[in-house]
């Protein structure tokens, strides 16, 4: 009797689903929901309830958010089943992606830092090259700016001693001539060059260079007269004298003569200076005007010669570019040569 009363109840156990049905059931479940683009919220929860019914399980109460997560990581199935493990898989799952995502994060961060660093060790090389080079370039520019400063200071010498020769070749005296007008203040002073040297040969012209042209008052209470230049360039027209030409005056011995006016430009003496030059050497009227003629005792001259060039394109042995080709192009002019104008005896 035992055996039949317990018969029914072993038989209606055997009934339920089977594992397998249980996993199509969940399988078919998953597959409607992920498949239907339009199912919302309601329908997603009355499908797993549907399955949840034919497998014997307790009813979803949980959100459409737990069906939307559990397809994110791939669980659709196991919460369709109510799988006991079902949090625990869902928290293995987001450790390790997210160990994984860590990973990756951190390798590319290694990537970006070497990235970087490599980065880095090209920008300081190119760098340092561009310091090397810009380097390089500084000490040949100054090792070329001495070998040109060294040529020149060669040039300089030999060129110095080659117009000292030409120079000494020439006198200059004072063509009793040194003037002031006493209406503008206008300073002119005369002067006459003889010489045996190129222009007594050649009628080309030399451009004697200087720095400065002094008038020394033997009286302290007079103002010295002066042009100073203090550049030497050589094509200041107010630092020359040109002397030469087809129509020098013919001396005995081969010497010749040439007359020049010098005219102070830059000075103008005031009403009072130009008075005191007048009470102590009184004044003339000349064409016109009114003028102080200085006597020749009353002052030494001196010129600062400091180059000497010529018109011509083939350079005389005495110019600087006869030494020098860049001597042009630098203005170089040597240590002063001093001539004391004097009086002709």
């Amino acid at each position: 009797m035992r055996i039949f009363y317990f018969l029914p109840l072993i038989l209606l156990t055997a009934c339920g689903p089977s594992p397998e049905e249980k996993q199509n059931i969940a399988t078919i479940t998953c597959n409607i929901m992920g498949e239907s683009r339009n199912m919302d919220a309601s329908m997603r929860i009355k499908e797993i309830n549907i399955a949840r019914e034919k497998i014997k399980e307790e009813p979803y109460l949980m959100g459409d958010a737990e069906i939307k997560e559990s397809f994110e990581y791939g669980l659709c199935e196991e919460l369709v089943l109510a799988d006991p493990e079902y949090k625990n898989k869902m928290l293995s799952i987001k450790e390790a992606i997210r160990v994984l995502e860590e990973q990756k994060r951190e390798e590319e961060r290694i990537a970006r830092e070497k990235k970087e660093e490599e980065a880095r060790i090209a920008r300081e090389k190119k760098e340092e090259e561009v310091r090397i080079a810009a380097e390089e370039a500084r000490i040949a520019a100054e090792e070329a700016r001495i070998a040109r400063e060294k040529e020149a200071a060669d040039a300089t010498k030999l060129y110095r001693v080659a117009a000292a020769n030409e120079l000494s070749k020439y006198k200059i005296y004072r063509d009793d001539r040194l003037t002031i007008d006493m209406d503008d203040g206008d300073i002119d002073f005369g002067i006459r060059i003889v010489s045996s040297g190129m222009i007594s040969e050649y009628k080309d012209y030399l451009v004697i260079l200087y720095d400065a042209l002094i008038i020394d008052f033997i009286n302290p209470e007079l103002t010295d007269f002066e042009i100073r230049s203090g550049s030497g360039l050589m094509d200041s027209v107010s630092t020359n004298i040109t002397i030469g030409g087809a129509y020098l005056k013919k001396l005995k011995n081969g010497l010749v003569e040439d007359d020049e006016t010098i005219y102070f430009r830059d000075i103008k003496l005031s009403r009072s200076d130009r008075n005191k030059f007048k009470e102590l050497f009184n004044s003339k009227s000349s064409y016109g005007s009114e003028e102080v003629l200085i006597p020749d005792d009353a002052y030494k001259a001196t010129l600062s010669v400091i180059g000497l060039r010529t018109l011509e394109k083939e350079p005389y042995d005495f110019e600087c570019k006869a030494f020098w080709d860049d001597c042009f192009m630098n203005h170089i002019d040597f240590e002063p040569i001093i001539f004391t104008i004097d009086r002709q005896d």
